[in-house]
């Protein structure tokens, strides 16, 4: 361990710019690549808690909200979506009620 000064302990040195394949090689692990990218992910919170993690369809909603949303609806998502799917989460019918509307905007994209 390093001490900057006598009983002041210095936080280690942690590069956060590794590629997948160094620390693959630091972990000794192998990368998994069946997981989606976390870039953009964040932004699909309702998406998630309706179609479920395991379930493609919240990835093709992700899709649409990202590139072909209108811009107000996206907004609104990304600043409200987090909070609402936390509400959503215990409620069935809601979520039913959610899946059939984002249904309509998945359904043609599969």
């Amino acid at each position: 361990m390093e001490f900057d000064s006598p009983g002041t302990l210095l936080e280690p040195k942690i590069d956060l710019n590794l590629s997948l394949e160094e620390l693959d090689a630091i972990l000794e692990v192998d990368v998994v690549d069946t997981v989606p990218p976390v870039t953009n992910q964040t932004f699909c919170w309702v998406a998630r808690a309706v179609y479920g993690e395991t379930n493609p369809d919240w990835m093709v909603f992700r899709d649409w909200l990202l590139n072909d949303a209108p811009a107000w609806f996206r907004s609104l998502y990304i600043r409200h979506g987090e909070r609402l799917a936390r509400r959503i989460q215990p409620h069935r019918r809601i979520k039913a009620v959610l899946r059939a509307a984002m249904d309509r905007i998945v359904a043609p994209r599969r």
